[in-house]
């Protein structure tokens, strides 16, 4: 059996003399790292716990009122006698809405709205984008809902996209 030295008794370890500086480090920063990520962790929880009643949308309140889950206020809803816009960009809304404004229709706003959401937001439009549209004729008050996503052919396969 091999003479161990008094600065590393057991045999597993491979700590001698002469290396005994790098594994002192490997500690010293693994405590860091440890220390670091428990400083992430409570930072993080209080954060949360101390501004997350500001953020209605991390906690689905129960009801079932679909307004009364999502915390909507007040000062959010619109209500026109004319018509809405509304796009993922207020910029865009306010095209659909200056559209309506010079006479034009739903249509017109919606083609507008969408032209200026590719611009401003390409990743968010274009071809492959689905769309959901609620028309109401003025002439016979009837609303139709129309779903238009993107759905495949049921003869589209890999070779004939």
């Amino acid at each position: 059996m091999a003479r161990q030295s008094i600065a590393a008794p057991l045999l597993s370890t491979d700590v001698s003399p002469t290396n005994y500086h790098i594994y002192d480090k490997k500690i010293w920063s693994r405590k860091a790292l440890c220390f670091f990520l428990a400083s992430v962790t409570i930072i993080t929880t209080v954060g949360l716990l101390t501004f997350g009643a500001h953020f209605t949308c991390w906690v689905l309140r129960g009801g079932q009122n679909y307004s009364e889950r999502i915390g909507v206020d007040k000062a959010e809803i619109v209500e026109s006698e004319q018509g809405v816009v509304a796009a993922d960009d207020a910029r865009c809304s306010e095209i659909g809405v200056s559209m309506l404004r010079q006479g034009g229709h739903a249509v017109d706003a919606a083609v507008s709205t969408a032209l200026c959401v590719g611009v401003v937001n390409p990743v968010g439009s274009g071809i492959g984008g689905g769309a959901f549209m609620i028309v109401r004729s003025s002439s016979t008050s009837k609303t139709q809902a129309y779903d238009m996503r993107e759905t495949a052919p049921g003869a589209a396969s890999q070779q004939h996209g």
